[in-house]
């Protein structure tokens, strides 16, 4: 009986129904982006903290990991345990979404730490859950894992910065609009999570409702954009605004003491676009699947528009709140001089908070390529590490 050479590492074609290749083709295949790279060690008992929840073996996830990972035969000794490394050329789709959530991109990159060029590597071919490739399904769900690790990291933390910006956003609040942003959020979640877990998603998870809910709140918010643009076209180039001019202003429309919900409604505007950022990130992924378009380019395509179009409006906040802020604040009777005082303050800190760029997680190698690192259990069971430090 003749062995077989252990590897170290398996390559798994992203073209539909490439042929079986073996040496260094496989080396080819990931210079050239063609590939997926999967590798793995023994899982040591300390592996870092999990993002999100456990998923179970039966999900569609680990099904994939260890019908690549039986084909490695010998070469897998997962009887502890093991920590898997994907790593994938999906990085572009990530570097687009960074913008599009009003991130940044410090931090994004990690070190390599990656496959050293002796590794034995093996070609895999074939089909996995309903005749898609083990490289798209695979590649498919890493970037919604991955997409959910940057956005969610980014709006949070760009949300905190806005709130420390101004306390008048814990006042004057749009409830209705604030609680179907919520819903969205949470159906998104449910979303993601089902798509690890059975490559659908359900329709008693309500997400065509909650992106029907998502397109309205945003449509309000983009009027509301385009009304503060206008007038802010209109003021002059030297000199000052009058107190009462720039609450109406704010208002965009509305009576002036609307100008008191002015932060929340950035707030709702910035968390609109993040959402619908992920909104197409997930609805992209599942229309893939359905439609039996698997290829990783085409979907990086699709996704790109859309992403590059919230970018544009992520820049367009930006730049309102600055002209906003450019001219002083000015007052003709002398109680009015507090409140023009509180209305300067409050559109520099705005700017400044809408314009830091949150720290990105570290989830890309210095060759665009996304990193994906996983515990999986003898059982199964399969844990998503977060994002080391970069």
């Amino acid at each position: 009986m003749i062995e077989r050479e252990p590897i170290d590492g398996v390559v798994i074609p992203t073209e539909p129904g490439a042929r079986s290749l073996v040496g260094d083709d496989a080396w080819r295949l990931l210079f050239e982006d063609r590939g997926l790279l999967l590798t793995w060690t023994k899982a040591p008992h300390s592996t870092g903290d999990a993002w999100g929840t456990a998923l179970r073996g039966t999900s569609a996830l680990s099904q994939q990991l260890g019908a690549v990972l039986s084909q490695a035969g010998g070469a897998v000794d997962a009887s502890s345990g093991l920590l898997c490394r994907l790593e994938l050329p999906t990085g572009s789709t990530l570097r687009d979404l960074v913008p599009a959530v009003g991130g940044g991109y410090r931090g994004l990159v990690r070190d390599s730490r990656g496959i050293n060029g002796h590794a034995r590597l093996h070609v895999h071919t074939g089909r996995a859950a309903a005749g898609v490739g083990f490289a798209p399904l695979l590649g498919l769900l890493a970037v919604q894992v991955g997409t959910e690790m940057l956005a969610r990291h980014q709006q949070e933390r760009k949300l905190t910065y806005i709130a420390e910006s101004v306390a008048a956003l814990r006042q004057a609040r749009e409830d209705d609009m604030e609680a179907r942003l919520g819903s969205v959020e949470a159906a998104l979640g449910e979303a993601s999570a089902a798509m690890l877990d059975r490559v659908s998603i359900p329709s008693s998870i309500g997400l065509g409702a909650a992106r029907t809910n998502l397109r309205e709140v945003k449509e309000r918010t983009l009027m509301w954009l385009e009304r503060w643009e206008e007038a802010a076209r209109q003021l002059p180039d030297t000199g000052g605004v009058d107190t009462g001019r720039m609450q109406d202003i704010l208002a965009a429309g509305g009576p002036r003491d609307d100008h008191r919900q002015f932060p929340h409604r950035i707030a709702m505007l910035y968390r609109a676009l993040t959402l619908d950022s992920r909104a197409l990130v997930v609805t992209g992924a599942e229309a893939a699947l359905e439609n039996g378009d698997h290829s990783l380019p085409h979907l990086h395509e699709e996704l790109a528009r859309g992403l590059q179009r919230n970018a544009a409006i992520q820049d367009r906040l930006k730049q309102l709140m600055w002209d906003l802020a450019a001219p002083p604040i000015t007052y003709t009777f002398p109680w009015e001089g507090s409140e023009a005082m509180a209305l300067d303050r409050m559109l520099s800190s705005m700017a400044n908070g809408i314009s830091r760029l949150p720290e990105a997680p570290a989830l890309l190698t210095e060759r665009n390529r996304q990193v994906l690192e996983l515990v999986r259990r003898p059982d199964g069971e399969v844990r998503v590490l977060a994002p080391r430090a970069a």
